[in-house]
């Protein structure tokens, strides 16, 4: 099994998770026309303390915040410090790093999941349009009100040190 995903897409529209063949690509092409589509390697997260080790990372202009986030349920968790030192996540913060130093983006989002062979997996490199629904307004999907906060405060910050650059 692999995975069809349209490059301009959002919302999982056009997204197959169980593509086998060509024909699926079709299917994605049904449901939301793109000119170039991405196909990958199906990835299966790890479980870790009963959750899947699948992660929304968000870069904001060189500020990082990791996230757990459950590709089954849409559900969002802050990942604890303790929780990054246990299970050895500074790699993401690495990893994030490298994609805004190659895109030259300040604001952005990549989906990274741990496999059962301990390798992280950028699964969704660049998503230019974050997810920011706060769990207040979306129980079951939103991001952590407190990391949204944190987020647009460094978004303000950002800008404001670009306003002000000679």
């Amino acid at each position: 099994p692999f995975v069809i995903k349209p490059s301009l897409g959002y919302g999982r529209r056009g997204v197959l998770l169980d593509a086998t063949s060509e024909n699926d690509l079709a299917r994605s092409m049904a449901a939301w026309p793109d000119p170039h589509y991405l196909l990958q390697r199906r990835i299966v997260p790890r479980w870790l303390m009963g959750l899947p080790a699948y992660f929304r990372v968000y870069h904001v202009f060189g500020s990082v915040w990791l996230s757990w986030w459950n590709c089954f349920t849409d559900r969002y968790r802050a990942v604890t410090p303790a929780e990054e030192e246990q299970f050895g996540l500074a790699p993401l913060r690495e990893i994030v790093a490298k994609i805004a130093a190659l895109t030259g983006m300040k604001f952005f989002s990549s989906e990274i999941a741990l496999t059962e062979s301990n390798e992280l997996v950028v699964i969704d490199y660049v998503n230019d349009q974050c997810h920011l629904l706060t769990q207040t307004a979306s129980p079951k999907m939103g991001v952590p009100d407190e990391l949204v906060a944190a987020i647009a405060r460094r978004l303000v910050e950002g800008a404001e040190a670009l306003i002000r650059k000679p």
